[in-house]
């Protein structure tokens, strides 16, 4: 199996089974789109047609395309079989019924109003709520009670805006705290959130409690890795920034614009005489 797409200018083919990521050309994306569907010799004529006057894309350089292919099938690296279709049965008898991760919608609703929202500004087309701190609880005996043998369990609280609800995702981390030694489970917990209400009691608790933090840069300006800029979103790119501060959010354009980013970070932690300090030391300019 494989799956092609565009990203960034770029022809990605990306074949599933073996996780081999390809980058190439556009007619040998074509070639590689056809490639199981059609015969050599209407694949070829279907490239020379659609190609005709590139000096690049002629009959003999198809035929190489069609030789590198098979090459990489050998390998296991394009096309390759799915090593685990015989496994497939007996891997759905033995866990079947066993729960490892839970989604914990614990805010039906959300503090933006963002009309592209596939949540329906968090409310899911419903009415608003959120949720109490006994049916959290009673979520996370299910999954304890349902997580058979697996020792280590995810938990990520979600919404609408998870943070609107703060009080309740404290106190069920905090149940979890107390009981998962005794029941011999190891929680990990992401907490995913807009960002507008972080502050440093937020920034503490998943400092303390929580394996990932995700983000929505949605509506905000930003600035990523060139190239990148159609996978950002709504977010509001600012095309040759190498540093942006919107809010508690610092994007930085990438490795190259590292001592920029780490230098934003110690201005709004330390102040803009310890920045000036720092970047002297460095002798950056």
């Amino acid at each position: 199996m494989i799956h092609c797409y565009r990203l960034g200018g770029l022809n990605i083919v990306l074949d599933v089974y073996s996780g081999s990521v390809h980058v190439v050309d556009d007619a040998v994306y074509d070639i590689i789109g056809m490639y199981e569907t059609s015969s050599p010799e209407e694949i070829k004529a279907a490239v020379l047609e659609k190609y005709r006057g590139a000096p690049d894309v002629t009959a003999e350089e198809i035929d190489a395309c069609f030789a590198q292919i098979e090459a990489l099938k050998a390998e296991g690296k394009l096309f390759a079989p799915d090593s685990f279709a015989d496994l497939a049965g007996s891997l759905k008898e033995t866990s079947a019924g066993v729960v490892k991760a839970l989604c914990h919608h614990i805010a039906h609703t959300c503090n933006l109003n963002c009309a592209y929202c596939f949540a329906s500004q968090g409310k899911y087309r419903g009415e608003r709520a959120l949720m109490p701190f006994e049916v959290g609880r009673q979520a996370l005996d299910f999954l304890v009670a349902r997580s058979g043998g697996r020792r280590n369990l995810e938990v990520d609280f979600f919404g609408g805006e998870p943070l609107m609800n703060f009080q309740v995702v404290k106190d069920l981390v905090a149940y979890v705290r107390s009981i998962e030694r005794d029941a011999g489970k190891n929680f990990r917990f992401t907490l995913t959130t807009n960002g507008v209400l972080i502050d440093d009691d937020v920034i503490d608790f998943a400092n303390r409690e929580c394996s990932n933090v995700v983000l929505s840069l949605d509506g905000r300006k930003a600035v990523c890795y060139p190239g990148m800029e159609g996978s950002m979103g709504a977010a509001d790119v600012q095309v040759g920034s190498k540093v942006v501060v919107d809010g508690n959010f610092i994007t930085g354009q990438g490795p190259g614009a590292a001592f920029d980013f780490a230098l934003k970070l110690v201005e709004v932690l330390k102040g803009q005489a310890v920045m000036e300090q720092v970047k002297e030391e460095l002798h950056y300019q």
